[in-house]
């Protein structure tokens, strides 16, 4: 599974930037119970080599005294320290009894420690051998290692290993009487190490490269002889070769479909071995070569047209970052967060033509896309508009001269004054005045006659509407003029193929007054 980054957090007391190391307490003697009017002195330590500057001192969370590394006290309670170089210790408890028994346990106790545990009379004499008790219940002298009558150890301890107390039995427990009981004590056991935790380098390895798997862990400074070792998994299965003293592990090549990894730590006695929690590592897929696409608002780009460029790899782990360039200049850029393409909006001016690419990165290496060539004409559709409504006049202009040609070959022809108006704004008039002589006409035609009116000429015959639209005046005219998109509309197009029409009448009628 992909993943975008491998979230790991260090355990507390791993040296993380910033955060000194914790000091830590030493007892001497190494005991953490004494009876009363005895005296422990507590020694202050850091991991670290000295710095120059007093020690702070606290009793259960209460600052006590600053000043000496070594203090001596006479009373129960928690004890901790700061040095100038170390953050604040862990506490210690010292116990001091008023009873005639007590159980002695040393300090410090880590994971894994054989331990053993004193029981101690105030008078010291010799007397019958102890008993030992664990939650309350008697331990059976087998069950521990017992060097000799007052003491016993307790094999690899852990960090909750029971509440224990001793008792010294007498002749007259046969009474009834109760015996010689010492104090409760839990024993305070440290942790040796922390729980280790797998790091990848790099964090996002590359498809088919190499990872380095780091298993991070690290000893108590009070422990520095204590080794430990390492071995790797990836699911269930070991990797490498086995347990080893080094704690990385190298793996030459890792794919997107490998499964989780995780690692353990073992000391060399293996008393204490702790794994790390599971792992994914997001490995990366490269980019691909990206392809470029450009789109126009229509079938023809101008200067002003908004054209959107679209930039898209096929294969590549998110995000990608696409950049857009024309003739090696960078336009902008976008990135698509969860993969994908990426669109980048350009307004064309009259630079803009020549060639295009784009490219896709998200980390390994960036893809460029082959060039993409666009061009498209200089001038603006507001240009487009202003030459066409040019056009338009010139051509009123035209048709306007070609009728003033007719006019003066109609003067010239039948010696008139003035010239009469365009035929095709006064044919309705004439087409209703001749209406009755037309309707006689076709009677007469309809009877065998053969004379042809004038008037005849307002209404010709036709076979059918297409030979009427060829037959039509500056027909052939009309058809070869281009009119643009914003100038097809019902009322332009009637008044361009009115003038059209007078045009190529007024033509033909100068021609033949020539």
């Amino acid at each position: 599974m992909l993943l975008w980054m491998l979230l790991l957090t260090l355990a507390p007391g791993r040296g993380q930037t910033g955060v000194p190391p914790k000091a830590f307490l030493l007892l001497k003697p190494p005991w953490t119970t004494a009876f009363e009017n005895e005296k422990v002195t507590i020694v202050c330590n850091s991991p670290l080599p000295p710095v120059p500057g007093d020690v702070t001192w606290y009793d259960d969370e209460s600052f006590m005294t600053k000043g000496s590394k070594e203090i001596r006290v006479k009373k129960s309670g928690s004890y901790r320290c700061r040095t100038s170089g170390s953050s604040l210790s862990d506490p210690v408890h010292v116990e001091f009894s008023s009873g005639q028994l007590i159980l002695r346990a040393p300090h410090p106790i880590f994971e894994g420690d054989n331990v053993t545990l004193k029981c101690q009379e105030r008078s010291k004499k010799v007397t019958e051998k102890k008993v030992f008790y664990k939650d309350g219940q008697k331990l059976r002298r087998e069950e521990v290692s017992a060097s000799d009558s007052d003491a016993i150890t307790l094999q690899s301890v852990s960090s909750d290993n029971g509440l224990y107390h001793c008792a010294t039995p007498h002749w007259w427990d046969f009474l009834g009487l109760p015996e010689s009981t010492s104090n409760r004590l839990r024993i305070q056991v440290q942790e040796l190490f922390p729980l280790p935790v797998l790091t990848a380098s790099p964090a996002q390895p590359v498809e088919g490269g190499p990872v380095t798997l780091t298993c991070e862990t690290q000893l108590s400074p009070q422990r520095p002889d204590v080794r430990l070792r390492f071995r790797f998994f990836r699911e269930k299965q070991p990797l490498g070769s086995g347990w080893s003293w080094s704690p990385e592990l190298r793996i030459l090549t890792v794919w997107r479909e490998d499964s989780s990894y995780w690692c353990q730590a073992e000391t060399e006695t293996h008393s204490v071995t702790k794994r790390s929690l599971r792992s994914r590592i997001p490995v990366q897929i490269p980019v691909s070569r990206p392809v470029l696409t450009l789109a126009a608002p229509g079938t023809r780009a101008m200067v002003g047209d908004v054209v959107e460029l679209h930039c898209e790899a096929q294969r590549g782990s998110p995000p990608i970052l696409y950049r857009f360039y024309h003739e090696d200049i960078a336009l902008g850029s976008s990135v698509a967060l969860s993969g994908g393409g990426a669109s980048f909006n350009l307004s064309l001016t009259k630079e803009y033509s020549g060639n295009y690419f784009c490219e896709a990165d998200n980390g390994p290496g960036a893809q460029h896309s082959e060039a993409v060539t666009f061009n498209f004409t200089g001038s603006s559709r507001n240009r487009i508009i202003l030459v066409t409504v040019g056009v338009a006049g010139g051509l009123l202009s035209v048709v306007s001269l070609a009728a003033l040609v007719r006019c003066i070959g109609t003067q010239r022809k039948s010696g008139e004054t003035s010239c009469p108006r365009t035929q095709s704004r006064t044919a309705p008039l004439e087409r209703k005045a001749a209406s009755p002589a037309h309707k006689r006409l076709r009677t007469a035609s309809n009877h065998g006659s053969t004379s042809t009116p004038d008037a005849l000429l307002l209404t010709p015959k036709r076979e059918n509407a297409a030979e009427a639209v060829r037959e039509r005046p500056g027909a052939r005219l009309l058809s070869l003029i281009h009119i643009p998109r914003s100038f097809r509309t019902p009322s332009f197009g009637r008044l361009l193929a009115e003038a059209v029409a007078t045009y190529a009448t007024a033509s033909t009628t100068a021609f033949r007054v020539a």
